[in-house]
Formats: C-alpha cells, structure tokens, sequence
C-alpha cells in the first residue's frame, strides 16, 4: 500500500493554492472562517479579506474567478461550507 499527502500549500508565480481538503482546517466551519485560518491571509472586522497586506483578492471557484466583490464576496463566502471545498 502507497499511501501519498498533498502539500498544504502550492504556491505558483501567479497565485497561492491551500488545499484543504482531509485538513482539520476545513471541518464545521464556512468557507470566511477557512479564510481566516489560512496563513498570510487576514479577515479584518469588516470583512475584507486581505492577503500579506494587499486588498486586492481573487477567489476563484472552480477554476473561475468570483463574479462578486466587497460584502457581496463575503456573504457569499459564509454560505458556503468549508468541508465543501478542496483548496
């Protein structure tokens, strides 16, 4: 039996991966909260969501990046449940 773990992290030239998928990280939790877990990447007490300081996130959902932006990308990032997403 070959038993193989995925890195945490990937990080590309152009964007950073976290997989999260058999993680703790991604237990009972929506998919903000995941965020907040998430290392270099803060959720200040508005919300927004910033990464190594930048504000100028984009998430990306199956390969496509999120039509919304601001309150709408939030709220909609607490419907969606954290064990739902793989990284």
């Amino acid at each position: 039996v070959v038993t193989g773990m995925r890195q945490m992290f990937k990080v590309d030239a152009e964007k950073i991966t976290f997989n999260v998928e058999g993680t703790l990280a991604a237990t009972g939790s929506n998919v903000l909260e995941l965020l907040r877990k998430a290392p270099n990447v803060m959720v200040n007490s508005n919300d927004q969501i910033l990464l190594k300081g930048k504000s100028s996130v984009r998430i990306y959902l199956n390969g496509r990046p999120t039509p919304y932006e601001g309150k709408d990308l939030t709220n909609f990032l607490k419907t969606l449940q954290a064990n739902d997403i793989a990284s």
